[in-house]
């Protein structure tokens, strides 16, 4: 894992863009192959948070990671302000990570882990897949990468994180109760999925059946 401490290492969008491209990318390739990366687990970031979305919460502190956060699926450039350095939109506080500062969180910083974005310049396809394409696999326009870390140990990468639809769900809950999710008494499984289903519609997410959204609830193993 990168070291925390080293924070040289760790760099902004706009610099990280300016690497890949160095291997002969487009700009707008280059941001493509960052945006899936960062959707495959194949960099690390991490973020500073700015304000919670529903709660009267602000945060200059706290420095969150990849495994803290669930990140709206597809990214893509547009969701992203490269030179300001930070998602356009809030990014989910995973309640099983985070359980004090659970919710949706403008970010008013995404910096990446340089090494990661070395090694993928070093692998990136000279025109990679997009999303849209027939080409593009599980979104991902990002050829394998080793994990790189300081110095010239390299390790492997970690396996890419596919989003089930339980995660789905779960981000699902988390939008709807950002405290706490209410006890069977005062919300149903039969209200409580009907509110996922409405809520994963609203969030642009594919739909999950009844079974997995109480699985994600805790209610049903």
């Amino acid at each position: 894992m990168p070291a925390s401490q080293n924070y040289s290492q760790w760099i902004q969008l706009s610099d990280a863009i300016k690497l890949l491209m160095a291997t002969d990318l487009s700009e707008e390739d280059a941001q493509h192959t960052l945006c899936a990366a960062i959707s495959d687990g194949i960099v690390h970031f991490r973020v500073r948070l700015g304000r919670h979305t529903t709660r009267d919460m602000v945060d200059k502190f706290s420095v969150l990671r990849e495994d803290d956060l669930d990140i709206p699926p597809p990214l893509l450039p547009k969701h992203l302000d490269f030179k300001a350095s930070r998602p356009n939109e809030p990014w989910l506080v995973r309640r099983d990570k985070r359980p004090h500062i659970t919710g949706w969180w403008t970010i008013s910083l995404l910096e990446v882990w340089q090494p990661d974005i070395v090694a993928l310049s070093r692998t990136a396809p000279s025109c990679p897949a997009r999303p849209d394409d027939e080409s593009a696999h599980h979104g991902s326009n990002a050829a394998p990468a080793s994990r790189v870390e300081s110095g010239s140990q390299q390790q492997p990468r970690r396996r890419p994180k596919t989003q089930t639809g339980r995660d789905r769900a779960r981000m699902a809950i988390q939008a709807l109760f950002p405290a706490a999710l209410p006890d069977q008494a005062t919300v149903p499984n039969s209200t409580l999925c009907k509110q996922v289903s409405e809520r994963l519609k609203d969030l642009g997410l594919a739909a999950t059946s009844d079974d997995t959204i109480l699985r994600a609830a805790g209610r049903r193993k």
